[in-house]
């Protein structure tokens, strides 16, 4: 017998996601969400489940991927730690072209420790590597899109 239970999606507002994290976090237990965002990609894509652990022996390193609260707007965000300056990490999301962000150490919330894509766990070995290959990821991606749409052309003339 199957359960035909519908699978359903709970949002939530970026003040409430935090209080949430901050709460399972307040209890040593780590923190795990679904990303929606495309600022991450290839690393985080849209539906991938993130795991968040509290930085607790040391302080976050650069490369690693970072959940911080933006000092701006207060948004929970994550992005990649791009320059450790004294109290400070410089944050970027890998697939965008805004500026990097000042974040006050107080405002990191969580280091990403695992990434899983249809439920398999993604590995990257090198953090450091990150930047590069996601604009690798960004032109390849780009340029697959362009060949495909000129071969489906060319498919369809063939059919003619």
């Amino acid at each position: 017998m199957t359960d035909n239970k519908k699978e359903e999606t709970l949002y939530l507002s970026g003040q409430t996601l935090t209080e949430m994290l901050q709460a399972v976090q307040g209890r040593g237990a780590d923190f795990r969400f679904q990303a929606t965002g495309i600022s991450m990609i290839p690393a985080i894509r849209p539906g991938d489940t993130i795991t968040l652990s509290q930085p607790r022996e040391r302080a976050p390193r650069k490369g690693e991927i970072a959940a911080f609260i933006q000092p701006n707007t207060g948004r929970l965000l994550v992005h990649r730690i791009r320059k450790v300056a004294g109290k400070h990490f410089i944050i970027k999301g890998d697939n965008i072209n805004s500026q990097a962000v000042k974040v006050p150490g107080e405002n990191i919330v969580g280091i990403v420790t695992a990434i899983h894509r249809e439920n398999k766990a993604r590995f990257w070995p090198n953090r450091n590597l990150y930047p590069l290959w996601s604009g690798l990821y960004a032109c390849a991606y780009l340029l697959w899109v362009k060949i495909t749409g000129l071969l489906r052309k060319s498919i369809r003339s063939l059919r003619e």
